[in-house]
């Protein structure tokens, strides 16, 4: 290629135009697949956006993870509660005590509660009643053994047969 003078002022702006039009390519494939600083922020503040909104969800989730495990804690304590319930009925009627001493039983397990129970049983020797033996006419009802007395007592007074 042969060195061309320059002569005009188009000529010259025409070489330039050339020159940075190349520089501008190569200034594009060198950026190519990058994004504006513009769209970077677009971006950035959605992202931003998003990490707010999911940390609100979390915070949320984790105070019902929380609320639900005290709630399982509370019927967790309540099934014990019964449970211990259970086995002192259960070691009062086989020891033989009456219902009403069952509360003055202690203990969290089964050794504890017959251990406790024998103890309290000592407190009853010989003070313990026989229950009373059902009535075969009645139904065991006060009641119904009331107003079985008053009809029984009405027929003797109208000359019935018992």
């Amino acid at each position: 290629m042969a060195f061309e003078t320059i002569t005009t002022q188009e000529q010259l702006d025409a070489i330039i135009q050339e020159r940075v039009g190349r520089a501008k390519d190569s200034v594009r494939k060198e950026f190519e697949g990058w994004i504006s600083p513009e769209d970077q922020e677009k971006k950035t503040l959605g992202l931003n956006q998003q990490i707010s909104d999911l940390n609100g969800q979390v915070k949320d989730l984790n105070e019902k993870v929380e609320n639900h495990a005290q709630e399982i804690a509370e019927r967790d304590t309540r099934i014990k509660a019964y449970e211990t319930s259970s086995v002192k009925m259960r070691v009062a009627r086989e020891k033989g005590l009456p219902y009403e001493a069952v509360e003055f039983i202690t203990g969290e397990d089964e050794e504890s509660i017959g251990k406790s129970a024998d103890a309290l049983k000592g407190l009853f020797k010989g003070s313990r009643a026989e229950p009373p033996t059902p009535n075969p006419e009645g139904s065991g009802r006060k009641e119904h053994d009331d107003n079985e007395s008053y009809r029984k007592a009405l027929k003797k007074l109208r000359g019935g047969n018992e």
